[in-house]
C-alpha cells in the first residue's frame, strides 16, 4: 500500500461546514451564494431565507476526505497507462452497498450536471486551518464533476475505485487498475468564476423543478420502504417567499437523506 500523510486530520464534517459557511461571504453586491441547510433555517446570518436570490443557479456536493499519497507502489507505478507519479490526492469511492451511492449520484447528474464530489486540497492541518480562519477554504478545495466519470465498473465489483487528482494537473483521474482521465475539474481559486457563469434561473421555476425532479428520482431509483412515505411537494404559479422555502426544505432534506448532497444556490440577492 502506498504511504499516507496523516497531516491533514480533519473530518468531512469540518471541511464540509467551513466550505458552506464561507459561501455567504463569498461575493460583495448583489451575488449570494446560499447553502440550502435545513438545520440553519431560520438564523438570520446563516439561514438561506435571511438571503434567498431572487434567480439563481443550483449546485450539489458530495463532500469526501482526501488522503495525500507521497510514495507509490512499484506495481502500480508500472501499469499502462501510468497513473500520476507521487505525491498526488486520492479520494476513496463509497463501497458499502456495492457503490450503490456512486451510481445513484450518476443518475442524478444526468438531470442536474453540476453534481460534484469535492474534497480538500490541502496536506497539512496548519494551513487548513490557517485558510479556514480567513474565511478561504474553499480555495483549498477540487471539485470533480460526477458526470464526467466514465468509469468502467458497476455497481457490484468489488475493487476498491478512487479519484486522484494532482495540483499541477487539472484533469483528474478515476481508477482501480487502469486510470481513465475524466475531462476536467475546478480548482477551489476557479469556483467563483464557475457559479458566475452558469445560467440562473427564476427562483421560483429552479425550485418547482428541483421539488419535482427531486421527488421523482427518489422514488424511482431507491427501492425502499421509507419512499412509500415520501408526500409529493407541489409549489403554487406565484409563491410567496416562505413556500419557496418550504419546498427548497424539502429537496434538501431528501437529497441528503437518500444522496448524500447538498444543494447550494448561487444567485442575486
Amino acid at each position: 500500500m502506498p504511504r499516507r500523510k496523516p497531516e491533514l486530520t480533519v473530518s468531512e464534517f469540518t471541511f464540509a461546514y467551513n466550505f458552506l459557511h464561507e459561501h455567504h461571504t463569498m461575493f460583495q453586491g448583489n451575488l449570494i451564494a446560499a447553502p440550502i441547510l435545513p438545520s440553519l433555517f431560520g438564523e438570520s446570518e446563516l439561514g438561506f431565507d435571511a438571503c434567498l436570490p431572487t434567480s439563481a443557479a443550483c449546485f450539489f456536493f458530495q463532500f469526501k476526505r482526501s488522503y495525500f499519497i507521497t510514495r507509490q507502489h512499484p506495481r502500480r507505478r508500472n501499469r499502462q497507462p501510468p497513473p500520476y507519479a507521487a505525491p498526488f490526492y486520492r479520494i476513496y469511492l463509497h463501497r458499502k452497498g456495492d457503490y450503490n451511492q456512486h451510481f445513484l449520484l450518476k443518475g442524478w447528474s444526468g438531470l442536474f450536471r453540476t453534481t460534484y464530489y469535492v474534497a480538500p486540497q490541502i496536506n497539512d492541518n496548519a494551513t487548513y486551518y490557517q485558510a479556514a480562519r480567513a474565511g478561504v477554504s474553499w480555495m483549498c478545495s477540487r471539485s470533480i464533476p460526477v458526470n464526467q466519470l466514465n468509469e468502467q465498473f458497476t455497481r457490484t465489483d468489488n475493487e476498491q475505485h478512487f479519484i486522484e487528482f494532482k495540483e499541477s494537473v487539472d484533469d483528474p483521474l478515476i481508477c482501480s487498475d487502469f486510470p481513465i482521465p475524466i475531462k476536467k475539474s475546478i480548482k477551489g481559486n476557479n469556483l467563483k468564476e464557475v457559479y458566475l457563469r452558469q445560467r440562473k434561473w427564476p427562483i421560483d421555476n429552479l425550485t418547482r423543478y428541483l421539488a419535482e425532479k427531486t421527488y421523482s428520482f427518489i422514488t424511482e431509483h431507491w427501492a425502499d420502504k421509507t419512499t412509500n412515505q415520501i408526500e409529493k411537494v407541489s409549489i403554487s404559479d406565484n409563491p410567496q417567499k416562505q413556500e419557496i422555502i418550504k419546498s427548497l426544505l424539502y429537496s434538501s432534506n431528501l437529497l441528503s437523506a437518500y444522496l448524500g448532497i447538498v444543494p447550494v444556490l448561487v444567485g442575486e440577492r
